[in-house]
């Protein structure tokens, strides 16, 4: 049996919505918090999906609630924010591909 994989989102306004909406119909996904720097996004992030919301994501990393982070921001954007990633341990995938990294990764509960 697997455990949950835990997943943060970086960017719910758009890409990352799918994701959210999608996790709660998976049986071994859990998504503990999401992120997003435009107020409107995160506020309907976190009441559609009930989980804390992060404004910004060293504050989501630091939090260490997941195992994995989905970065579903604008592409322009994705390369400012890798710095603060190494630190947390957590693997990283983008919106793209995240049902890869379902495999292999246990939730922190």
């Amino acid at each position: 049996m697997m455990d949950k994989v835990c997943f943060g989102i970086i960017g719910v306004g758009g890409m990352g919505a799918g994701p959210g909406r999608n996790f709660p119909m998976i049986p071994d996904v859990g998504l503990p918090a999401v992120c997003d720097i435009a107020p409107a996004a995160l506020e309907m992030a976190t009441r559609n999906f009930e989980v804390p919301g992060f404004d910004n994501q060293v504050a989501l990393l630091d939090s260490r609630l997941m195992d994995a982070v989905i970065i579903a921001t604008p592409h322009r954007t994705t390369s400012a924010h890798p710095s603060p990633w190494t630190r947390c341990g957590a693997a990283f995938t983008s919106s793209a591909d995240y049902r890869s990294a379902l495999w292999g990764v246990k939730c922190k509960t």
